[in-house]
């Protein structure tokens, strides 16, 4: 099992875009996946070898205007984390947003001075990749329906392809945050959705706060920090079940590394 889950692990690697996404969604799957390959998918949550610094900064003066990237004082060129469609640096803005300055943006991030953020940045031609991932996932399924009825999926992959499309727009994933927090502060649940940044948020670029914190399958620093495992089980179980039954909106995506402890 250990050495199949690994190269099952690299496969998915190298095709990269959907079928990180497909790789992600079993290593959630205890009821289904031997360990050995949960362990070695877990690397998909949020340990994707990065891209490049230089695609980063690219794909930031792409959907940024002159203005917006004034206001950002420094980007740390290291990723805090790297999924299937995009990667996350930590950054500083400045204290005025709207002070005109001739600086341009650095990667010195030693002296922290202003509002700390992340900016999530979409990698760069993954979303052809996704549709194509997707159109040939429809061709495949269509091929093993004439074979079996029983094994029809043509529904499952119509409606994911509309979601994925959704997927690869921030500004649907920024406009769903600001849903989602609206409706757990009004219900009384105790979490923290970051806030985005007005003016930061493009179609491939999502600016909001950093928030400190560890993801929740690190049990080790759950240990160190010694959390009541209870009370956060309460609050994560609280906060999906208005979402889904209150709301109606919902994030699909809850795997270990999208949930942090503060």
């Amino acid at each position: 099992h250990t050495r199949n889950a690994l190269r099952l692990l690299r496969q998915i690697k190298n095709l990269a875009g959907f079928w990180v996404k497909v790789g992600q969604y079993l290593s959630t799957r205890a009821d289904i996946m031997p360990p050995e390959y949960l362990k070695s998918l877990a690397e998909l949550q949020d340990s994707m070898p990065p891209k490049p610094f230089n695609d980063v900064l690219a794909t930031i003066r792409e959907e940024l205007d002159g203005d917006t990237l004034e206001a950002i004082e420094s980007i740390d060129p290291e990723p805090l984390s790297t999924a299937s469609l995009a990667q996350v640096h930590r950054a500083t803005l400045k204290d005025d947003y709207n002070e005109q300055s001739s600086s341009s943006m650095t990667t010195d991030v030693d002296n922290r001075r202003g509002r700390e953020v992340v900016l999530k940045v979409q990698h760069r031609g993954v979303a052809s990749l996704m549709l194509q991932d997707m159109e040939n996932l429809r061709v495949i399924l269509e091929l093993l329906a004439k074979t079996d009825p029983d094994l029809d999926f043509s529904n499952v992959i119509s409606e994911y392809n509309q979601e994925v499309r959704k997927e690869l727009d921030f500004r649907m994933e920024a406009d769903n945050m600001q849903q989602v927090s609206d409706l757990l502060r009004k219900n009384n649940v105790h979490v923290i959705i970051p806030k985005t940044i007005p003016g930061m948020i493009t179609k491939r670029v999502l600016v909001m706060d950093f928030c400190k914190g560890f993801p929740v399958k690190d049990t080790k620093s759950m240990d160190e920090y010694d959390v009541n495992r209870e009370l956060l089980l309460e609050r994560i179980c609280k906060a999906w079940a208005i979402q889904m039954h209150v709301g109606g909106l919902f994030n699909a995506d809850p795997h270990g590394a999208n949930i942090l402890v503060s």
